[in-house]
């Protein structure tokens, strides 16, 4: 099997790079200068008075509709703000009855509205023996079919130019994105095309009919939007392109998303463009309110509709559910389950509100109702970008194949200079291994990154709904204001507590793996943790102290208490502080880490589990949970660094070969050291140390070996088992220890004694015997 070696990396991908980055600055302004020259001629050029000349005073209309009726409201002109006092004011007992008369009026008006917008229709005709009504259409589907003509064969053009760079399966999320935004920009610069191609056309064609121009300028204008909503969703959904899909959909479920959003849009602008083209005409005041009352209802019923026949879809997508390896919390599931509610309640909400200035007379707007549909344009927009920009530039995925290669060239490179032998299938699989793990230690600051993107979007999402109410939110001295900005201090001191955690939490890891730099990587397991909970709680008070500024709180006092109950606290916790600055020092000597076995004061032991800024756990052998201060260590003894040495004591009888027993152990010793497990374990091999000690029955003999702290007991289990072993096959004898009593039977009066009490006489002097023995054993 051969390496692989590396590809020839096509340059397609940054060619594409740089066309898009051009695409997308040229296109932006060319659409933002297109869009302003859109709504000046949509909505400034439509408002335009018509002249006296254009309209033919018919006897059948009533001079009184010449005006538009409404009733001089004391609140005229009155900013859209909901909320404390404006809000109450606009929801006064006296605005509710005036709005209730309103809607009375309206409601016995109903059955004139044809009248109304057939004499709005004949006071705006112009002096011509065709219909004009039909002339509006017919100009407008003539303009808008020869600018599709244009437009589809600029989306051809274009697509054909920068698609190419996009061929075949998408490799990365960057891709996908990029190949969305650039056909979103291709389309969208066709529909620019369109626009010019339409407007012109309209212009020419209908000459001096300033009536049939306005109104086909005006269902133009509503059509291009349509359009353009169009574009926005067919790329967000990725209809026929579901390799470049980034939301979790099915295709299924994203077909049927779209033709509801075409379907119910259509309607909506239709009936927006109708309204306005009537405001125009100077409709009828009562016939005006049930046209932007329909359009208004409209507009919330089929978005509620949408929200609750497609809330499981959407909510899987907000839960995570298409997502199996993303743990879903409890309160995101909960929102999953139940988000359609609050969207009901909010277009119930807006309606009331928007028919409710409606009937007053007020300033009114459909934005309220549109404002969920333009922060989910706007916000998706964003993320968007967000995405781009951390697949592109602040933390691109790593591309696994081409760093494998990278580093199968280095691993062969040092196995060919060492002069080894190496298996082609290792070095891959060894290159592999380390081009997904460098991949993996990025991938938590990545999943940080995008969870801060999707912050970022749902405040902006958040502040365009708030914007459409009315409420300011970037004004310096207001409440808002600072609120935004405490919004976005606590964001800055979100991400920072993230990264440092994820940053000393990976290092935790690495040390609690690592077996060979263990010195190191242990006394990092030991202090990383304070640092952890140093700097977090830094960030913390930080954060909260610019956040108590930013609102008008005045910290100054907040320090200088602090530094009182500082004082304070350091006379009365004398006891705290010293346990403070002994851990500290005995940290800096590097005396106990985490994980070792040490013995400290009171003849208290056990393994190090737990360090905090005070104190110290240590966990027994038998389960028991010591906890200790560091003010009361006057020593520490560590059973755990570097080495240890196990010496074992034996007995054998007085006629053993101590000769032939030394060579028995040092071949004892050798095999040990040949076994693949136990060998390793050795740092000195096992040796004899011959006889320490004579008894009246037995020869001491002591065996000793070196390893690390732990390996010891793994060890002595194989040595005593070896020893007993080659003694057994050796007829080498182990000596029992004896108890030899000597009774005075003079003194006893010739009284003889039975077996069994020489035995009970034994017995009895055996436990002084043996603690004697212990007491007497003579150190190596």
């Amino acid at each position: 099997m051969q390496i692989r070696k590396s590809k020839k990396v096509s340059s397609d991908s940054s060619k594409a790079d740089r066309f898009l980055n051009f695409l997308i600055s040229f296109l932006t302004l060319a659409v933002l200068v297109g869009m302003g020259l859109l709504l000046h001629i949509s909505f400034v050029v439509a408002q335009t008075p018509e002249t006296q000349n254009s309209v033919v005073a018919d006897p059948m209309v009533d001079a009184q509709e010449m005006v538009v009726q409404s009733e001089s409201i004391p609140m005229e002109g009155a900013p859209l703000v909901f909320g404390l006092s404006n809000g109450l004011e606009l929801f006064s007992l006296e605005n509710i009855d005036r709005s209730s008369q309103s809607l009375n009026a309206v409601l016995k008006d109903l059955g004139n509205f044809p009248r109304h917008v057939h004499n709005a229709l004949e006071r705006a005709r112009p002096d011509t023996s065709v219909s004009w009504v039909w002339q509006i259409f017919a100009l407008t589907l003539f303009a808008v079919t020869l600018g599709f003509v244009v437009e589809l064969f600029a989306d051809k053009l274009f697509a054909r130019r920068l698609l190419r760079f996009y061929r075949g399966m998408p490799e990365s999320r960057a891709e996908k994105i990029g190949f969305l935004f650039s056909r979103s920009l291709v389309q969208v610069a066709a529909i620019f095309l369109h626009v010019i191609v339409t407007f012109g056309l309209i212009l020419v064609i209908s000459g001096n009919t300033e009536s049939v121009r306005h109104a086909a300028l005006i269902f133009a204008s509503f059509y291009f939007f349509f359009r353009l909503l169009m574009v926005f969703t067919r790329n967000f959904l990725a209809v026929g392109n579901e390799h470049h899909r980034v939301v979790p959909l099915d295709d299924d479920v994203a077909r049927s998303f779209l033709n509801a959003i075409i379907l119910c849009g259509g309607v909506a602008f239709f009936l927006l463009a109708f309204g306005r083209w009537m405001s125009h005409l100077s409709l009828n005041a009562n016939a005006q309110r049930i046209l932007d009352l329909q359009s208004g209802l409209f507009l919330a019923v089929s978005a509620a509709l949408i929200c609750y026949i497609f809330r499981r879809p959407i909510g899987g997508w907000f839960s995570g559910e298409y997502a199996s390896t993303e743990r879903r919390r409890v309160w995101r599931r909960l929102f999953s389950q139940n988000w359609h509610l609050g969207a009901l309640a909010y277009f119930l909400v807006a309606w009331l509100v928007f028919a409710h200035r409606l009937l007053l007379g007020l300033s009114y707007d459909s934005l309220l109702l549109l404002a969920p549909i333009m922060a989910i344009f706007a916000s998706v927009l964003l993320y968007g970008i967000l995405l781009l920009v951390i697949d592109k530039w602040l933390l691109p995925p790593i591309n696994i194949d081409k760093l494998q290669d990278a580093f199968v060239e280095e691993i062969v490179q040092v196995e060919e200079q060492a002069g080894h032998s190496y298996n082609p299938e290792e070095v891959n699989a060894e290159a592999r291994a380390l081009a997904a793990e460098k991949e993996a230690a990025r991938r938590p600051y990545r999943q940080l990154l995008d969870h801060g993107a999707r912050l970022v979007t749902l405040m902006f999402g958040l502040a365009v709904i708030v914007e459409a109410w009315g409420i300011n939110l970037f004004k310096q001295d207001g409440l808002f204001g600072n609120l935004v900005e405490v919004a976005l201090i606590v964001f800055f001191g979100y991400m920072a507590y993230q990264a440092v955690h994820i940053t000393i939490q990976r290092q935790i890891e690495i040390s609690e793996s690592d077996k060979s730099g263990q010195a190191k990587m242990g006394r990092l397991a030991t202090l990383l943790p304070i640092l952890r909970n140093f700097l977090l709680v830094s960030i913390v008070v930080l954060s909260g102290m610019v956040a108590l500024s930013e609102i008008g709180v005045n910290i100054g006092p907040l320090f200088a208490g602090a530094g009182v109950v500082g004082l304070a606290v350091g006379f009365g916790a004398q006891t705290l502080i010293k346990d403070i600055f002994s851990g500290a020092f005995f940290l800096l000597d590097d005396a106990f880490r985490t994980g070792e076995y040490i013995y400290v004061t009171n003849n208290v032991e056990g393994t190090v589990e737990r360090i905090s800024i005070r104190s110290m756990q240590l966990r027994q052998s038998d389960g028991l949970l010591n906890t200790v201060p560091f003010g009361n260590l006057s020593f520490v003894k560590n059973s755990s660094r570097d080495w240890t040495m196990m010496k074992l004591a034996f007995r054998v009888t007085y006629d053993t070969d101590v000769d032939r027993m030394r060579e028995l152990i040092s071949l004892l010793g050798d095999k040990l050291l040949e076994d693949p497990e136990l060998g390793p374990k050795f740092l000195e091999p096992l040796q004899s140390q011959g006889i320490t000690a004579l008894e009246d029955s037995a020869m001491i003999v002591r065996v000793k070996f070196t390893t690390r702290p732990g390996d010891q007991y793994v060890l002595r289990k194989a040595v005593f088992a070896g020893i007993r072993e080659i003694f057994n096959r050796e007829g080498i004898t182990f000596a029992h220890r004896e108890v030899k009593v000597r009774i005075d039977e003079g003194a006893a009066g010739g009284q003889t004694f039975s077996d069994s009490q020489k035995k009970a006489v034994g017995g009895a002097v055996l436990p002084v015997v043996e603690e004697d023995d212990q007491n007497g054993s003579p150190k190596a």
